[in-house]
């Protein structure tokens, strides 16, 4: 059950819990009549400008957590509370119709995330994140290239207000990349995020350590620890040397 509160952003309340996560349980279908447990009992609360990085030795566990706390994927039991404006999974596809062109999708979501009043300027900074001439930004998005879709979807998580930034894995934005493209990506990142609470599964560390705090661990498919980035590291580290059960599976 996923249950959104009412949005409240008053300054004075730093710390007050955005996400609350209780008894949560994530399930994938991996065969016929075979599930695979992605979280398993989670508990866990996300509170106002804390920038948590989510550690795993099994990356869909880190995604499901993320997806998850954004809202955008069910649970099989528990629930899901948010107070805050969250963003859905920064890069990933949130309602967008191959037949409409991009600067037509564009719209549609600013419709929705945007600023009405800033609705000129925010469809031309996605057109100029995205790398986009006029002409390509008028063309159907099933005319793209894969690298060209990602680099929209990622202009579009970037260029509308939320509370919370739920940032997973990024394919269009290496982030040690030192090219425009990337540096275009980096500013931006940084100016919508600034100030902004962040839950990241992106397992760059290089990222990580730029503009995360924070860490917690999952590991069998639980919650196993969480604290201070690089002791979260190192208890994952010292777990390594342990054979990886991976995911439960469960008829």
């Amino acid at each position: 059950m996923i249950r959104t509160l009412p949005s409240y952003s008053t300054a004075s309340e730093l710390r007050h819990p955005q996400v609350s996560l209780d008894q949560v349980v994530r399930k994938v279908e991996v065969a016929k009549q075979q599930t695979r447990v992605l979280l398993d009992g989670v508990s866990w609360v996300l509170h106002a400008g804390q920038r948590v990085a989510v550690l795993s030795r099994n990356l869909a566990q880190a995604d499901a957590f993320v997806s998850c706390a954004a809202g955008v994927a069910s649970v099989h039991a528990g629930k899901v509370e948010i107070d805050a404006h969250v963003s859905w999974p920064m890069g990933q596809q949130q309602a967008l119709l191959g037949i409409l062109t991009a600067r037509q999708n564009a719209s549609f979501l600013q419709r929705i995330y945007g600023s009405k009043a800033n609705r000129k300027d925010e469809l031309e900074q996605i057109r100029y994140l995205s790398d986009f001439e006029d002409n390509l930004f008028d063309l159907p998005m099933n005319s793209y290239s894969k690298a060209m879709k990602a680099r929209f979807r990622l202009a579009l998580s970037l260029c509308f207000n939320f509370d919370v930034f739920i940032v997973p894995k990024l394919e269009a934005w290496s982030f040690r990349s030192s090219s425009i493209r990337a540096q275009r990506f980096r500013q931006a990142f940084e100016f919508a995020t600034a100030g902004k609470t962040l839950l990241v599964s992106n397992p760059d560390e290089a990222f990580q350590n730029a503009y995360c705090s924070e860490g917690l661990v999952l590991e069998d498919a639980r919650l196993a620890f969480e604290g201070d980035l690089e002791a979260c590291r190192a208890w994952l580290k010292g777990r390594s040397a342990q054979p990886k059960t991976g995911a439960k599976l469960s008829l």
